[in-house]
């Protein structure tokens, strides 16, 4: 049998990205990430600083896990707030860390920002995100563009306006991935989305036996109706409801219609598009709150992964929701699986 090893790698990269050297003396440390916060990565790391001087207001930390002989990326992070502690012999530093979402939410605009009709949606929020400097950045791109003028005033920030134009496009919101890419993808259907891992019990299982859950019926919505701006005289209207009667939020196993999703004025062009943010607004606020939450050897799954998940009779997938990832090699993984496919009934 193979021994299981892990290391853990601290990185030191330019804006850029580009590795300028590497942090040694990190005793401890930890990752947290949550897939519905609009920065979606922190973390922290205690430092034996030794006679390195770091500039971090043009440094940043990249974190690698090495298990068994493979890479696995942690993400490249921001430096917000060093601070440190002598006593007497030793110099004991605290890094915190976010990740470079944080950029744009830190960032606002001075003057107005306005773009004209016909503007390519995704491409005006990629232009947004490299004036700020960063140009490491994954994007699909889209055709979409805006039906009407389009504008924002001094003092907002750079990511409320790229989330808005994402979010016309039928976007997610943008995110940093574990290889520190500001990313721009469009919004999946999480039934069309392929489990990335498998969390089974039994003599090969990565995770504790010990494990917890919670569901919520009642903050779901299971009707969105969405109407748009007046394009060329005509206002697009979109209703969608869950009807499958199979589902636990469902109108017909609920006997009603809760917290329905009602948005006007959204800046579409098609009704084919208005549809796709329906669908996508009921799919988002329609999944009952079922979470799973586990603790488990550290792997190349990420936040925001699709994983199916078998333990006691119960057999679902779901989404990574949050991680806790310790920077201690040994240390289990905390994370909560938000349930899409299958239900709990526990």
């Amino acid at each position: 049998m193979t021994t299981r090893t892990e290391e853990f790698f601290i990185y030191l990269t330019n804006l850029e990205g580009v590795r300028i050297g590497s942090l040694d003396g990190v005793d401890s440390g930890k990752i947290s990430l949550s897939d519905s916060a609009l920065v979606r990565g922190t973390g922290t790391l205690t430092w034996n600083v030794l006679d390195t001087n770091v500039d971090w207001s043009s440094t940043r930390v990249s974190v690698e896990a090495v298990v068994s002989g493979e890479v696995t990326p942690l993400g490249t992070y921001v430096v917000t707030a060093p601070s440190g502690d002598f006593d007497g012999t030793a110099h004991v530093k605290s890094l915190q860390l976010t990740d470079k979402t944080s950029l744009l939410r830190d960032n606002v605009i001075s003057t107005t920002v306005a773009f004209p009709a016909g503007s390519n949606l995704v491409e005006s929020a990629r232009h947004l995100i490299t004036e700020t400097g960063e140009t490491n950045l994954l994007v699909i791109d889209s055709t979409l563009v805006t039906s009407q003028p389009q504008s924002w005033p001094p003092g907002t920030s750079y990511l409320e306006i790229v989330n808005d134009l994402l979010a016309n496009a039928g976007y997610r919101n943008v995110y940093a991935n574990r290889w520190g890419q500001l990313c721009l993808t469009p919004w999946a259907s999480l039934s069309s989305t392929v489990p990335t891992f498998s969390f089974s019990e039994g003599e090969d299982s990565t995770y504790l036996q010990r494990w917890s859950y919670g569901t919520s019926l009642w903050d779901v919505s299971n009707k969105v109706i969405l109407t748009s701006q007046e394009v060329g005289g005509v206002v697009f209207t979109s209703v969608r409801e869950n009807l499958d009667a199979t589902s636990p939020s469902s109108i017909p196993r609920l006997g009603r219609v809760v917290n329905p999703v009602v948005k006007e004025g959204l800046d579409v062009t098609s009704q084919a598009q208005l549809d796709l943010l329906a669908t996508k607004y009921l799919e988002e606020n329609s999944i009952p709150s079922e979470e799973i939450s586990i603790d488990h050897l550290l792997n190349n799954v990420w936040v925001g992964d699709s994983v199916s998940f078998s333990g006691r009779g119960v057999n679902v997938r779901g989404v990574v929701q949050k991680m806790d990832i310790s920077l201690v090699p040994g240390n289990l993984v905390g994370s909560t699986l938000k349930v899409h496919d299958g239900f709990l009934g526990i």
